[in-house]
């Protein structure tokens, strides 16, 4: 059961992201944030209200602290889709999941030698991901695209410690840390949405992937919690850090999305040294 959620919600986070990208390439990347956050936070309160996990108020605070991180996160990612190739960008943002290893050992823990060559492996995946590509057909990501995915694999990394810490206190639950994440995350974009006043027109095609969108990465934060609450969090966190693999295969067969030797090499690398830090 542990292997078939977690394999899922890898699954639905690569298909989210794929969806929330090319949505980000045609309308402002606040609006796509808005509409996914807004599908997400219903369907996340519909579930809850069904279900009725285990709530508890230091785990909704935590929960709502992380719903704040994420809304920059998601955007900061969509923002990176839009400018650069998905099949660059989604692995070098997926190397945000070294971020809570590191925060365990700064925190005391001695890192396995797994975990310490992840880390070298995910940089080093990550550098030829970043790098120049010699083929002139081959996609490159500028200065922006490359900050931004920066940005976000931080960002990301900073929400699944703050969701794996709400999810871990005593008498809450996965759900609900997702459900106060999601509650948050739209509040903090409605406000962005109030300041900022970008273009809110869409066609119905896009909305309809929108909103699909953000059902499936709510989905798929939702089931990755009870895979690691079923089950070894280990076996979820190697099988759920997978999630760039979908995206970069949509990339290759919807946008058809080429990469260089040196590049693939690079997203290989990567996400070996993700699944060795998440299994570490």
């Amino acid at each position: 059961m542990t292997v078939a959620l977690a394999l899922l919600s890898s699954a639905l986070w690569g298909i989210a992201d794929f969806l929330g990208g090319r949505g980000a390439r045609r309308l402002p990347t606040l609006l796509v944030v808005g509409c996914v956050q807004l599908a997400g936070v219903v369907f996340a309160t519909a579930v809850f209200v069904v279900a009725q996990p285990q709530a508890s108020t230091e785990g909704v605070l935590w929960g709502l602290v992380a719903g704040c991180v994420g809304a920059l996160a998601i955007g900061t990612f969509y923002a990176a889709l839009a400018a650069g190739a998905m099949s660059l960008v989604a692995p070098l943002a997926a190397c945000g999941a070294v971020i809570p290893a590191g925060v365990a050992i700064a925190g005391g823990e001695s890192p396995s030698a797994i975990v310490l060559a992840g880390f070298a492996l995910a940089l080093g995946g990550a550098a030829l991901v970043a790098r120049e590509p010699a083929a002139a057909d081959a996609p490159a990501l500028d200065r922006r695209a490359l900050g931004l995915a920066a940005a976000s694999a931080v960002l990301i990394g900073l929400l699944l410690t703050l969701l794996q810490h709400a999810a871990e206190l005593d008498g809450s639950s996965a759900w609900t840390a997702v459900t106060a994440a999601r509650a948050a995350s739209a509040v903090v974009v409605l406000v962005a949405l109030l300041v900022v006043r970008p273009p809110l027109r869409a066609g119905r095609a896009d909305l309809r992937l929108l909103l699909v969108a953000g059902v499936f990465d709510t989905s798929a934060n939702g089931l990755f919690g009870v895979a690691t609450e079923r089950g070894s969090d280990a076996v979820a966190a190697v099988l759920g850090s997978l999630y760039p693999v979908m995206t970069v295969v949509l990339a290759a067969l919807v946008l058809h999305e080429r990469v260089a030797r040196a590049q693939a090499v690079g997203i290989a690398v990567a996400l070996a040294g993700v699944v060795l830090v998440s299994a570490g």
